[in-house]
């Protein structure tokens, strides 16, 4: 991709050579923001860094750090799992009251529905009833990544490039087919 963004003859190789943090484009707000799944993708110390946009448009290490880390937001897959607390590994009860539905309960004590539904062998359309027991463990539903996207140059141009330029994936074709099997490594 570092071939294809700024080119070698533009000023803008120096500093921005991924050319992310450039008047207009989205990329670096999203990942300022921590947003679309970014958070998973960046380090603490890489979410730190990009805060100033200034730094990385003039920072060209820091461009190219920020630059992948927006590629891998976009090829990442993401989905809402229900997640265990790993620093409370108990199993807890729960007598159920009037009133009470599993997403009530689940706020209640601090648990997930898919929680409460797995350790009571629970199907969605069982009903609860005054007095059951139910077992659980604390659990968060939470962001994760579930999968990838193919790293194809065509997706790379749909999902990161956002059509800027009608001939990325073309350009991205060349250097994968006539530059890099000529590089001597």
């Amino acid at each position: 991709m570092l071939w294809v963004e700024s080119g070698g003859a533009s000023q803008a190789w120096k500093t921005r050579p991924m050319q992310i943090g450039n008047l207009g484009d989205p990329a670096l707000p999203v990942l300022q923001r921590a947003e679309e799944g970014s958070k998973l993708i960046m380090s603490k110390e890489l979410s730190e860094a990009i805060k100033s946009t200034d730094e990385v448009t003039n920072n060209p290490e820091l461009n190219i750090k920020a630059g992948i880390a927006y590629l891998y937001t976009k090829m990442a897959k993401y989905g809402i799992r229900s997640l265990l607390d790993l620093t409370n590994k108990e199993q807890h009860d729960y007598t159920v009251l009037s009133g009470d539905s599993l997403s009530a309960i689940a706020k209640k004590v601090e648990t997930t529905v898919l929680e409460l539904e797995e350790q009571n062998e629970l199907q969605k359309r069982d009903v609860i009833k005054i007095g059951q027991k139910l077992k659980y463990r604390k659990a968060k539903n939470r962001l994760v990544i579930v999968g990838w996207r193919a790293f194809t140059t065509a997706n790379v141009y749909k999902l990161y490039n956002g059509g800027g330029d009608g001939n990325y994936t073309e350009k991205l074709d060349f250097v994968l087919q006539k530059v890099f099997p000529v590089l001597r490594r």
